[in-house]
């Protein structure tokens, strides 16, 4: 029941992956040593294996490269914000030194106004004395 059931699976599966070639799996034989396998299959049987552990490997890298693409977007997304963050923190920094200058601007005419306003009351007083 074994044989039937191993020999009907490994059919569906040939002949699902190469539809146009009708397998007929009667000359592979169980035995005591194992699975006797006929030399003509051998090479094909060699095929779907080294097939098998291709596909799985493209799978895994092709998971590993999708892991890989969501975490560097992620840190993209992050640097994207602090630059983003930054160049309104400078923008900020630089409106702040201009506002400084600015300031240090009308200080300095306010202490001409001062310097000039000062100097004609030492002179108006000396002129009293």
């Amino acid at each position: 029941l074994l044989k039937v059931l191993y020999t009907l699976i490994c059919e569906m599966i040939l002949n699902q992956y190469f539809g146009a070639i009708n397998f007929k799996l009667g000359d592979i034989k169980m035995s005591e040593k194992g699975i006797v396998i006929p030399t003509w299959a051998i090479p094909l049987v060699v095929s779907l294996f080294v097939g098998a552990i291709s596909y799985g490997a493209a799978q895994a890298n092709a998971e590993s490269t999708t892991t890989e693409v969501k975490r560097i977007e992620v840190i993209v997304k992050e640097t994207a914000k602090k630059a983003q963050e930054n160049g309104q923190a400078q923008a900020v920094t630089e409106t702040k030194v201009d506002a400084i200058v600015e300031s240090l601007a009308r200080q300095e005419k306010i202490q001409e106004k001062t310097n000039d306003q000062i100097s004609a009351l030492v002179q108006a007083l000396l002129a009293k004395q």
